[in-house]
C-alpha cells in the first residue's frame, strides 16, 4: 500500500479510504488497517 500510494503521489490514508469503499462495493481486498477519520488534520501541505 505504501509503495502504491508513493507511486501515485497521494496520501496513504486517502488510498486506504478508497480501497475500503471498494470493499464495501464487493471487492475482496486484504487491507492492512483502517485509516483514522481525522487524518486530514495532520496533513502538511507541500511547497
Amino acid at each position: 500500500m505504501v509503495q502504491l500510494s508513493a507511486m501515485m503521489n497521494t496520501n496513504i490514508n486517502l488510498m486506504l479510504i478508497k480501497l475500503h469503499e471498494l470493499n464495501r462495493m464487493g471487492w475482496r481486498l486484504n487491507l492492512p488497517y483502517v485509516p483514522r477519520s481525522d487524518f486530514l488534520r495532520n496533513v502538511k501541505l507541500e511547497g
